[in-house]
Formats: structure tokens, sequence, C-alpha cells
């Protein structure tokens, strides 16, 4: 008799103890790992990995469309980097009643699916279900996820990339003492953010139009002499 196949959302990754997502501060505050541990790139999702939804938020797996370029990028990483690969996200929608948790692992399972059939992979999702009202030291820009993140994984933040596009993914990797990049994708969003990140003049590694593009930036940066942070 044949085994009934695995639905996207039993993945082991969206099974504790890795995904951690409903905790409320002061819990999910950690500190910083120390110095020579692994280093990760961590990346946002909406916007990023995937592309925008009108309604503002996806609450569907069938709303989820991930980006050509997003996949390529994720590949790239998981196939000719070191770099643990983490998921870091603010998730609202949870915290604001619109979906139940198990709905977001259904999404976060066709997410997975998808970037392993690219050939890329996923170390570890860090998400954040709370609302902004609920006070949490998870919500980004605050970097409790990272520091989580760190400790679960033993990571060296010095040696780590935050890639977002928003300005609280700037902060919150900033914050936790990684290197940044913006990623400009165009669509209404990101022009609203980028008008933010010029405006404030919020330094930055690099400003790429796409996860495949911010990929293809953080290689050339790491494999040459260490350069000043700019804002283009």
């Amino acid at each position: 008799m044949t085994a009934p196949a695995r639905r996207p959302e039993d993945h082991p990754l969206l099974q504790a103890p890795l995904l951690r997502p409903f905790r409320l501060s002061p819990e999910c505050a950690s500190t910083p790992s120390g110095t020579g541990g692994a280093p990760a790139v961590f990346i946002d999702r909406d916007g990023v990995l995937n592309r925008l939804v009108a309604t503002g938020y996806v609450r569907h797996p069938d709303e989820l469309v991930l980006i050509p370029e997003a996949l390529e990028g994720i590949r790239r990483l998981a196939q000719e980097t070191d770099y643990r690969i983490i998921l870091l996200t603010n998730q609202s929608v949870v915290g604001r009643g619109d979906i139940p948790r198990r709905m977001l692992e259904r999404i976060h399972g066709k997410l997975i699916a998808e970037v392993e059939a690219a050939g890329g992979r996923f170390d570890l999702l860090q998400v954040c279900p709370h609302a902004p009202w609920m006070g949490c030291s998870c919500r980004k820009p605050r970097p409790g996820m990272l520091f989580d993140a760190a400790q679960l994984l033993g990571l060296d933040l010095g040696r780590s990339w935050t890639l977002g596009d928003s300005v609280r993914d700037i902060l919150a990797g900033q914050a936790a003492g990684t290197k940044v990049g913006f990623i400009r994708y165009r669509q209404w969003h990101h022009e609203r953010e980028w008008d933010r990140l010029v405006d404030e003049k919020h330094v930055v590694e690099f400003v790429a139009e796409d996860l495949g593009e911010a990929v293809g930036r953080l290689l050339e940066l790491e494999s040459t002499a260490p350069l000043a942070p700019l804002l283009r």
C-alpha cells in the first residue's frame, strides 16, 4: 500500500521547534550570538520572494505568486555558497485575525515546495504573526527574529546579510549588526519605500531590482575587498 503524499504544509521546516512564531515579548527577544559562527542571508517575503497582492496580504496559497528572479537568487545561495538561508517575515495577517495559523502554514508550505523545486532551500523560517499594537519584540524593525535565529543556528550576524524591500527590513538588519541590501522591485509599495529610504538617508550596501540581482551583488561584494556602504 502506497503511503500518502506529504502535504506541503507538513514540511519539517513548518514544525516545532524551527518555526516558533507565536511568542509575545519578552520571550521572542534574545541576545546575539558571538562571532565565529556561520553567516546567513535573511530574506523578506512579500515583495521580495512573491508578488504583492492588491488586498495587502496573502491570505491563501493561490495568492502566492513567486518572482522568477527570486527563485534563481535562492538557488544560487543554496548551490553556490555556504550561507544559511532564512526567511524573515512579519505576518500580522494572523495577529489581526484575518487568517488562522494553519492557513499561514499552507502558504509557507507552497513557498517551500516551489523554492525546493527550483533548486533552493530554506534553513529556517522566522515569522512574526503579531499585530503592530501587540508590543512584541520580534516584529521588524525590531531585531528579535534575527537574534533568535542567531541563537538557534549559531550564526555570526556580523558576516550576515539582510535583504528586503522596506525600511523596516533595513533597520532590523542593521540593529542586529548585519549588512543590508535594498530591493526595489517595481510594484507600488516599493516606490513608497524607496522614497522613504532616500528621504531619511538610510545607508545600505547596495540597491538591486530583484532578489536575483541582489544575490549577484552580494557575492560580488564578498569576493572583493570591503567597500564603503553607499546609497545610490
